[in-house]
């Protein structure tokens, strides 16, 4: 009895697809809601798929059924893994691999999981199969933290530079992300491998912005891109700004990155290139903590777009420290202009504790 219930699947797989005119979408989608809770409960002898579907009808179900909101999709990717299907590279009819193609892969893109297992079905790394946005099989390897992937992918010849045109990003983008030593490990290999560390993106941020505009302490992650300059592999333009005129110095010390922030300068990041704003790194964050070993002359009372200096700034931010910081360090106090009020409210609206800021306040007007 145990063996006709372990049949039944099987059997019931091929009739199901029997009745299925595949020419008829309605019909394909409604194979796809009954296919799910079947190779859920499977039992018995795995299928040979091909046996079972023609050319192109796997690739199909696996896009459908990510794209749909059939729940869950995992059943249908874990049974087509278990059953041992690979796929097929598609060839011209010069027989050479056709690498222009969206897969099952690129659709999953959110998903780890599903990512990790999908390799098992797209297991051929000398295609890099690119869909119509130009993200590649290579860019979902390094998003995801496959470095196993990644190697078999450089060592087969793929390129460390394409560049996914809908973002303009690059495999170096796709991994600096996380700062893990898998991460670490990826950016290496990618180095190794020819990968521009200076490629901008559409929105003109290199690899190095990425890392600095993380709010997570991502120095792991810098580290090969240092490492690199250094030895003279690869010069990195520490000083490239992005559409918004921003250097990698300004996001690092917007979000504290004080450790970067220090790398960058001893590499001779300027700490006084100016953004679309008019404002220097120093106007981000004032960096003397992590300044005295680095010998650059610094404009202290360079002024932004709107004419504010960074003293101005860091009193209406009711930074006692900070004010202090920037008049031993010669900030002019002969023309300096006291913020006004609307200034003071963006800063206090993020201090909630009234009798803090009176105090603050109190520091800052002594300073003065």
């Amino acid at each position: 009895m145990a063996k006709k219930n372990n049949q039944d699947c099987l059997k019931k797989l091929i009739a199901m697809r029997e009745k299925v005119n595949w020419e008829i979408e309605d019909e394909r989608r409604e194979f796809l809601v009954q296919l799910n809770p079947l190779v859920k409960d499977w039992k018995g002898k795995l299928p040979n798929l091909r046996d079972i579907f023609r050319k192109g009808e796997i690739d199909w179900l696996l896009l459908e059924n990510e794209a749909s909101d059939i729940s869950p999709k995992v059943s249908l990717i874990k049974f087509v893994i278990k059953t041992g299907y690979k796929d097929e590279p598609k060839v011209d009819e010069n027989g050479e691999l056709l690498f222009r193609r969206t897969t099952e892969l690129h659709r999953a893109n959110k998903w780890t999981f599903d990512v990790r297992n999908l390799f098992k079905v797209y297991d051929r790394f000398d295609v890099n199969y690119t869909d119509e946005s130009g993200l590649t099989h290579l860019h979902m390897a390094c998003k995801h933290g496959f470095d196993y992937f990644v190697e078999k992918f450089l060592r087969l010849g793929q390129d460390p530079n394409c560049v996914c045109q809908e973002t303009g990003d690059s495999p170096l983008h796709s991994t600096v992300i996380w700062d893990t030593r898998t991460n670490n490990r990826m950016i290496k290999l990618l180095l190794e491998h020819g990968a521009n560390p200076n490629l901008a993106n559409n929105d003109g941020s290199t690899p190095m912005h990425i890392i600095c505009k993380n709010m997570l302490d991502m120095s792991t992650a810098a580290e090969p891109f240092f490492e690199t300059h250094d030895r003279k592999h690869h010069t990195v333009l520490f000083n490239a700004q992005d559409k918004w005129d921003q250097t990698p110095l300004h996001y690092a010390l917007a979000e504290g990155s004080q450790r970067i922030a220090q790398m960058l300068l001893e590499r001779g990041a300027d700490r006084n290139v100016v953004n679309a704003e008019g404002s220097t790194p120093l106007h981000v964050l004032t960096f003397f903590k992590i300044d005295d070993k680095v010998n650059q002359a610094i404009k202290v009372d360079v002024r932004d777009k709107l004419g504010r200096t960074p003293l101005q700034l860091a009193v209406a931010g009711v930074m006692p420290n900070t004010v202090n910081i920037l008049l031993n360090h010669g900030a002019d106090l002969s023309e300096f202009i006291f913020p006004t009020l609307s200034h003071f409210n963006k800063a206090i609206n993020y201090i909630y504790d009234k009798l803090r800021i009176a105090c603050r306040l109190q520091l800052v007007v002594a300073h003065l």
